[in-house]
């Protein structure tokens, strides 16, 4: 989950007056033990993915772009014939980067030079690593205890994990106001966020950050999730079935429906599938059934992924992209869901694992 919330930032504070006017973003490098002609760079420019082919002359680079804002990068290395991903922070100005990756050890030392935003990224990226330590012992002392002491304690130790992956940083949003790793955070955990705490932590910050691009991605994030807030009505749609067959949403009213994004290629989409499945068994006859929508793109992985979990509820897939339903309700990140009672209204949202089950309970028996 951390790496999920570190890899999802994009970038880092600079104010200032010269902010703007230094447009320019160059990377260079110095890596012993480098055997590569290209590396492959991926970062963000005024708020799209963009991808570069970094050429490469006995283990030194230099590559520039007219970088306008800090963006959240990454820089694939090859160590040991395995191409390592280094996440770092590319801002406007001269940065470097050096250290060696004769070993995967190495490869971790690497050290990048010139910019305050890296300075910040590595400084939270600690703090996160301590927590997620504290986290690790609580753990484990709860894997060893018995009894009501062994729940006590992975209570504990849950509620650490929660307060390592996003409380720490809703904790740095609302005493960073004026950072650009604050606004860049706060997309990242967003799917984790019921919509009137996003809205807080985003009003929170300052006008400089709100009118960047990351600022204007986060505004637009939470125009669309407003569509999803408790006590709203799920709007008509229609999607495809695996047999190529038109569904209404329309057509399940009258029940609780658990509406379930999810994709062939999420690792945790899949993970939660058992419990889902075990759900949908307990409380099917019940007035409840399961809707998967799924994000996937290539229909024989998510055809093949549905009999490997052995779903037997409806499946639609949604391939529109920037219009499909998971862009209408603001979602950015899978697993995500809506539990929708028989009107239509929601009444859950983002539900998993035992409280999922607990909520079931509580509205069906």
């Amino acid at each position: 989950m951390k790496k999920y919330l570190l890899v999802a930032l994009i970038g880092l504070s600079f104010l200032g007056a010269g902010f703007r006017a230094a447009a320019q973003s160059i990377l260079k490098g110095n890596i012993t033990d480098l055997k590569a002609d290209t590396l492959s760079l991926y970062y963000r420019f005024e708020g799209e993915n963009k991808s570069a082919k970094v050429p490469v002359k006995a283990g030194t680079f230099a590559w520039s772009a007219p970088i306008k804002e800090p963006s959240f990068s990454a820089l694939y290395l090859p160590v040991k014939g395995v191409m390592e991903k280094f996440s770092f922070y590319l801002a406007p100005g001269v940065q470097t980067l050096t250290g060696s990756v004769a070993t995967k050890e190495e490869f971790k030392k690497l050290s990048l030079k010139g910019n305050s935003e890296q300075e910040d990224y590595l400084k939270f990226s600690k703090h996160s690593d301590s927590l997620l330590v504290e986290y690790s012992k609580l753990n484990d002392s709860a894997a060893r205890a018995v009894g009501e002491a062994k729940v006590t304690m992975q209570g504990q130790a849950d509620k650490m994990l929660r307060v390592a992956t996003f409380g720490a940083a809703e904790d740095y949003i609302q005493s960073h106001p004026d950072k650009y790793l604050s606004v860049d955070m706060l997309v990242s955990i967003l799917p984790n966020l019921d919509p009137s705490k996003a809205r807080e932590l985003y009003d929170g910050l300052t006008p400089f950050l709100k009118g960047s691009s990351s600022g204007k991605l986060m505004a637009g994030y939470l125009k669309a999730a407003s569509h999803g807030e408790l006590g709203n009505y799920i709007a008509e749609f229609v999607l495809n079935d695996v047999d190529g067959k038109s569904v209404k949403f329309s057509e399940f009213k009258g029940k609780y429906v658990l509406i379930d994004f999810w994709a062939s290629w999420c690792a945790p989409c899949r993970a939660e599938n058992p419990n889902v499945l075990k759900l949908y068994k307990e409380f099917k006859d019940k007035n409840f059934t399961v809707l998967g929508i799924s994000l996937d793109t290539k229909t024989e992985d998510w055809k093949k992924a549905i009999k490997e979990d052995g779903l037997p509820w409806t499946q639609l897939l949604d391939k529109r992209g920037k219009d499909s339903l998971s862009g209408y309700y603001g979602i950015t990140g899978i697993p995500s869901n809506f539990l929708v009672d028989p009107e239509g209204k929601i009444v859950g949202r983002n539900l998993r694992g035992d409280t999922l089950g607990a909520k079931l309970k509580e509205l069906l028996e």
